[in-house]
């Protein structure tokens, strides 16, 4: 790997990026030379571009209108049925598969057959709530980037509307707080929300031409005590359709650092709800994950790497289940175990 660009010349510009980044990261031998991504991905779009040039010219020749245009309506009709279409580049045809992907999905989501897509590990396989977790749409909030959901501010609900750029790139501004520079803490207010922090040292600090994956976290502060969040919030509900009625399966996923460098103060979601054996707790009164009133204090693992979990309140098969509000959203509340320790995790769900 990487090798592509170990000889003359290549070999002497591969890393020959200070014009464009006056640093970028990850650059070691066995990678590959971004200019070698730069051909194989315009070799690519030039392949896709070629074909697309040829259908848009097949489709106006036999879909076009009096004036010789087509309109965003003639794209594709949404109640179209299922009725065999010969394949052609035809509207037709597009309103045709527009309706087996329609069918396709109502199968599956009235398909009370389990089918496995998650590792053999999976621990979650044994209960039958893992049929309605596959199959359900259900409220899933990121701090990662890229996402559209955090581009158009539903998360920290800005509301805000981002133009897309070029490469994956919009005109999105950062949100959320650098992780050194937090607001001051509220430990006497138990409705604090939860932060949504970056640390600029490790995601912030490269040129704009070099990356836009970011790692964001959801942040729970120690010195903060109880912090809260709320799912679906308000800018949520009105941004998604067409979400099922959440059963009350919550889970989570923890922020996963690079080389497994984790901070010393990173606590675990083990330990948020007091199954890690050898974790102290040193904070005075209560703690841990609390959903609607219900405290959890048990998890099914989601993944072989024990990096996202479903939340349990008891041990029967029940204990995924969470009450509903009366509003029908889920209040999750945290607070750290230990006065040293924070809570970093990148994902939560509710379905």
């Amino acid at each position: 790997k990487g090798h592509i660009e170990t000889g003359e010349p290549c070999g002497d510009e591969k890393f020959h990026t200070s014009h464009m980044c006056k640093k970028v990261g990850y650059q070691t031998s066995w990678h590959n030379g971004w200019k070698d991504h730069m051909f194989i991905g315009r070799l690519t779009s030039a392949f896709i571009i070629e074909n697309l040039l040829e259908a848009v010219e097949e489709l106006f020749g036999t879909n076009a209108n009096d004036n010789g245009n087509i309109t965003a309506s003639d794209l594709g009709d949404l109640s179209y049925e299922a009725e065999f279409v010969e394949p052609s580049i035809s509207l037709d045809y597009l309103n045709y598969l527009h309706a087996l992907k329609r069918e396709d999905q109502a199968r599956f989501h009235e398909n009370a057959e389990e089918t496995n897509i998650f590792e053999p590990e999976n621990k979650f396989l044994k209960y039958p709530e893992f049929n309605h977790f596959q199959r359900s749409r259900g409220w899933c909030r990121t701090a990662l980037l890229p996402s559209q959901a955090r581009y158009d501010g539903v998360v920290t609900e800005n509301n805000s509307t981002v133009t897309y750029l070029h490469g994956g790139r919009t005109d999105y501004k950062d949100e959320g707080e650098t992780i050194t520079k937090l607001s001051d803490p509220e430990p006497e207010n138990d409705e604090t929300q939860i932060h949504l922090a970056y640390n600029i040292k490790l995601n912030r600090n490269i040129c704009e031409h070099a990356e836009i994956d970011f790692k964001d976290t959801f942040f729970v502060r120690a010195a903060d005590k109880w912090m809260q969040t709320t799912v679906p919030n308000d800018s949520e509900l009105a941004y998604f359709d067409k979400i099922d009625d959440p059963k009350g399966i919550i889970a989570l996923c923890s922020l996963v650092m690079d080389w497994n460098r984790y901070p010393k103060d990173y606590v675990t979601i083990e330990e948020m709800v007091g199954l890690k054996e050898d974790a102290i707790s040193d904070v005075d009164g209560d703690w841990g994950i609390i959903v609607n009133g219900k405290r959890a204090n048990n998890l099914t693992s989601l993944d072989k790497e024990n990096r996202c979990y479903a939340l349990k309140h008891n041990f029967g098969e029940e204990g995924h289940y969470f009450p509903k509000a009366d509003n029908g959203r889920y209040k999750v509340q945290f607070r750290v175990p230990r006065n040293d320790g924070n809570f970093y995790f990148s994902s939560i769900m509710v379905l």
